[in-house]
């Protein structure tokens, strides 16, 4: 659905941002979904001073000559009316296209590292980025890895903020088993790697 605006003033936003560390049974909806995903939104268009024929679309935040290495992806785990799966987000559309499904709801708080199965059966998403590395490696060799991890840094933060407008509870997870994310995104996890892993659900 169309993104909603967000009405919280950044100075509340920055002061009311914490860890949610305990999610309600109630489910968020494709629209909060939409809100969120909205703060890494395509801004404006323009032309790169080194490929001045080339179209380049802007978005909310920086990426080192304008090469967007990273890709989101969103697990639908328990949603309002999202069907359960993993899904590809095409930030020109602003559309969700699915890409798996979560079979075995069983082994993915395993596969996820959340062992006390806390947030994985109770968390409506948990939104995970990817950076495709030759994109900016290409062009910047080894420096383009630390490039594509300071843009997926950048665009966690921006959900985490979206997400505190909206009165929606997060958290940042780093105990993830790359090889299955990688495997349940369908992803090589050489040249495309996950780099950032977020939850979103509502607070109890």
């Amino acid at each position: 659905p169309k993104p909603l605006n967000m009405e919280m003033a950044l100075d509340e936003v920055f002061q009311k941002r914490q860890s949610c560390r305990a999610f309600a049974d109630t489910p968020l909806s494709a629209q909060d979904l939409s809100t969120v995903l909205n703060s890494l939104r395509i801004t404006r268009t323009g032309f790169s001073s080194e490929f001045e024929d080339i179209p380049m679309a802007m978005r909310t935040y920086p990426s080192p000559g304008g090469l967007y290495p990273v890709e989101v992806y969103v697990l639908a785990l328990n949603s309002e009316d999202i069907e359960k799966g993993v899904y590809h987000f095409d930030f020109e559309s602003h559309q969700l296209a699915k890409i798996n499904d979560i079979s075995s709801t069983d082994e993915l708080p395993m596969m996820l590292g959340d062992h006390d199965n806390l947030y994985a059966n109770k968390a409506s998403f948990a939104v995970v980025m990817t950076s495709v590395l030759p994109r900016s490696t290409v062009k910047y060799e080894n420096l383009g890895y630390r490039f594509a991890l300071i843009e997926s840094g950048i665009m966690g933060q921006h959900l985490a903020l979206a997400a505190t407008a909206q009165n929606i509870g997060s958290l940042f997870w780093g105990a993830y088993y790359d090889d299955k994310v990688h495997d349940l995104l369908k992803i090589d996890g050489v040249e495309e790697v996950v780099t950032n892993f977020i939850w979103l659900g509502n607070k109890e």
